[in-house]
């Protein structure tokens, strides 16, 4: 073989070879090209997802808070009185259980239950026996549990700031069917005779 025709043949297949590469080459770099275009189309598409979904996620409703602090008979705990420094006038209040002045002439104190009110964030005094009375005077009037209602609330406590006003019904007679000591109730004279009665927390 003549060396012109080596030399032709040569550079014909060194034409392919290099075509051959060119081809491999601009392939791969369309092959790049796609997949890239892919990847930026994934990318925007998700991007795009995650802030329509952030625009329209759903927001929680906001609701008012209906729960309010109620005064509990926890809450009402202690010494309560018209004046503090008279320590011989008070409502002490122990959980559900009380003791209150009823009257001075014969020197009547009285046990209570304090019972939430079902209606009203009111609380509900009940008559449960005499603790102590004197008979002082054989004129004025005396406390026969027997006849006196424990189902009949008394008087009714509400909260009013740090004070609590006690709106005094009397002592439900059974017998008699009347109140008693409905007007002549020693907090009701400390109070200048007016019901209800403003009571203050004593220390």
């Amino acid at each position: 073989m003549s060396n012109i025709k080596i030399i032709k043949n040569f550079c014909f297949y060194s034409f392919l070879l290099l075509a051959f590469m060119l081809t491999g080459c601009t392939k791969n770099r369309a092959t790049a090209k796609n997949e890239y275009a892919e990847k930026t189309k994934f990318s925007t598409v998700n991007a795009s997802i995650s802030i329509d979904q952030k625009e329209t996620a759903p927001v929680p409703e906001s609701k008012p808070n209906t729960d309010k602090d109620e005064v509990s008979v926890v809450d009402l705990k202690g010494s309560w009185a018209v004046n503090c420094e008279n320590g011989l006038t008070e409502l002490s209040i122990d959980k559900s259980d009380g003791f209150m002045t009823l009257y001075s002439d014969n020197a009547i104190y009285i046990n209570v239950t304090v019972k939430k009110s079902p209606d009203s964030p009111d609380f509900l005094i009940y008559f449960k026996n005499t603790d102590s009375q004197k008979r002082f005077y054989k004129d004025k009037p005396n406390v026969n549990d027997a006849e006196i209602s424990k189902d009949k609330p008394i008087g009714k406590l509400s909260s009013s700031q740090n004070n609590l006003k006690l709106e005094w019904f009397g002592l439900y007679n059974n017998k008699n069917q009347k109140f008693d000591f409905k007007d002549n109730f020693i907090m009701i004279k400390e109070n200048a005779g007016k019901n209800p009665v403003t009571l203050y927390k004593c220390p």
